[in-house]
């Protein structure tokens, strides 16, 4: 299909400095935009744009895509607004179309994976497990990181000085918790300069202190568990099964451009979570 341009008189010309809210070639721009929302696909096209894109020009609201149709990008007075329809917001990586972020309806902020939680206490920000510790921070900077520990993704902290230090810490490496411990946990943390790395039961510290100074210094309770382990692992695998079941419903085109899922394969409870279960 060809587009067909009808010629304007010169005084209808834009400048490339001139505002574009009012006047004639506010409105021939409009009839391009009908015209082109109306009577061409660009679905499979690339436009390029050399210069600079506008969203919105201070008064009124410029989009790509409109925001009352669906998903979209557009500009107001004072910010740049992205809208998803029903599902996410992702940012894909273009060579292998992993997704590096996903953004849901829920506020729910995912970085490196696309799983997030599915029951309550959201938004919640959830990390993709890496494959070790970063190395190389640049000058005044800090992060927050994912790795496995024994089985189990646990959430570690970096600063500046190559200390790592892990922040959920339950599943000791370094020793095996006393069976009469209640809720084992340890601080753990390494440094990345030093090769050094200490882990200290914190828990057996606590046991000890108390045995010498005759105060109760921890304290317990009980509540109802939200969900079985079993149970949680089984959602897990049908929640993977319904992405994976959506990629296969994708046409061809668009399943290359984005990988299949990965089948979730279920992990059995941590050791010193089972030996712990009510009897």
């Amino acid at each position: 299909m060809a587009l067909a341009v009808t010629p304007i008189a010169a005084s209808e010309a834009w400048s490339g400095g001139a505002s574009l809210a009012t006047g004639t070639v506010n409105t021939r721009l409009k009839e391009i935009q009908d015209y082109l929302n109306a009577a061409v696909n660009l679905s499979a096209a690339t436009v390029e744009i050399l210069g600079n894109l506008r969203m919105g020009n201070g008064k009124t609201i410029g989009w790509l895509a409109d925001p009352g149709l669906g998903p979209s990008i557009y500009g107001d007075t004072a910010s740049l607004i992205i809208r998803n329809a029903t599902s996410a917001i992702q940012i894909n990586n273009q060579a292998s179309s992993a997704e590096l972020l996903r953004l849901t309806n829920a506020g729910n902020l995912a970085l490196g994976t696309a799983i997030v939680p599915s029951g309550g206490g959201v938004p919640v920000f959830v990390l993709g497990q890496a494959s070790g510790n970063p190395t190389g921070l640049g000058s005044n900077t800090a992060g927050l990181f994912a790795k496995d520990v024994a089985g189990t993704c646990e959430l570690f902290a970096v600063d500046e000085a190559g200390n790592v230090a892990q922040l959920s810490p339950h599943t000791p490496e370094m020793y095996v918790p006393d069976p009469g411990y209640v809720y084992p946990w340890s601080y753990k943390a390494q440094n990345e300069f030093l090769g050094l790395e200490i882990e200290v039961d914190m828990e057996g510290l606590v046991r000890a202190i108390e045995a010498l100074s005759g105060k109760q210094l921890l304290y317990q309770r009980t509540f109802t568990p939200a969900m079985s382990w079993d149970t949680h692992q089984t959602a897990l695998v049908a929640r993977r099964d319904v992405e994976i079941d959506a990629w296969l419903d994708l046409p061809a085109p668009e399943r290359a451009k984005r990988p299949r899922p990965i089948a979730y394969t279920p992990k059995p409870m941590p050791a010193w979570m089972t030996s712990r279960l009510p009897k």
